[in-house]
């Protein structure tokens, strides 16, 4: 006997369930673009306050072009302020110019530099400025996210997850959440590199802030995004209990 009458329209059931799927998808593109913006709003935002909390730095910084920017960074003799104030243009430019120069940082060579920024512990101040830089290219298209892959600057991020100064372990966070929002493999490789049980090791103590635990839970949350392929089972075990920690956190403390 043929069944194939009592079920309606299979195969155009099909196509609509594939089309409500593809909207579904597109949607949640759209509300990323609008998250990742957002991100950078916020960045912008504790341009006063934050910097001042963490590092007592001050706003009065002298704007350069990134031209300038590349000849300070080229000039092995640079004096360390001197390069500090380039990397602090650079982080100005990223997060204030509408639209962001990032096409113009990258093409110009600005980002080995920022890269290399992250490796010199001595100078906290310009690891979280040059962290901040890098977040903010991360943000953008994806293949500026490429670029900050492609440019080594993920194992550094890692590296900063375990800083002892809380401003930059904070910073490199929203740069490896930014990465990991970018695409499926790009999330599957923040994951590869170890973030999950350092982000959990991060808010494990009582004394963790406020801050840092809605870091976490952004970047958590970009860990579970994309769906082609979706993320491991093995991962979501890891994850799924951290973030069942978050929503028990007192947020209004």
């Amino acid at each position: 006997m043929d069944r194939s009458g009592f079920f309606k329209n299979t195969s155009r059931s099909d196509e609509n369930r594939k089309n409500r799927q593809h909207q579904v998808t597109e949607l949640r593109k759209d509300r990323r673009g609008e998250q990742i913006s957002k991100r950078r709003q916020v960045i912008e935002g504790t341009t006063d306050d934050g910097m001042a909390e963490s590092g007592g730095l001050t706003n009065s910084v002298e704007l350069i072009d990134t031209h300038q920017i590349k000849q300070i960074f080229l000039e092995s003799d640079s004096n360390p302020d001197k390069v500090f104030s380039a990397v602090q243009s650079c982080r100005k430019i990223l997060s204030k110019e509408s639209p962001p120069q990032i096409d113009e940082a990258i093409n110009m060579g600005l980002l080995p530099h920022l890269v290399h920024f992250l490796t010199l512990d001595g100078s906290p101040e310009l690891q979280f400025e040059s962290c901040w830089a890098i977040t903010n290219i991360a943000s953008g298209t994806p293949l500026q996210t490429k670029a900050v892959v492609e440019g080594g600057a993920v194992p550094h991020l890692m590296r900063l997850l375990s800083s002892t100064h809380a401003h930059v372990a904070e910073q490199a966070i929203w740069a490896l959440g930014n990465v990991a929002g970018d695409s499926a493999m790009y999330r599957d490789f923040v994951i590869e590199s170890g973030i999950i049980p350092l982000l959990v090791d991060m808010t494990a103590s009582t004394t963790a802030s406020i801050t840092l635990h809605r870091h976490v839970a952004w970047t958590l949350s970009n860990l579970c995004r994309n769906t082609d392929p979706p993320t491991s089972i093995e991962s979501l075990t890891k994850i799924i209990p951290s973030i069942r920690l978050r929503l028990c956190v007192d947020t209004t403390a």
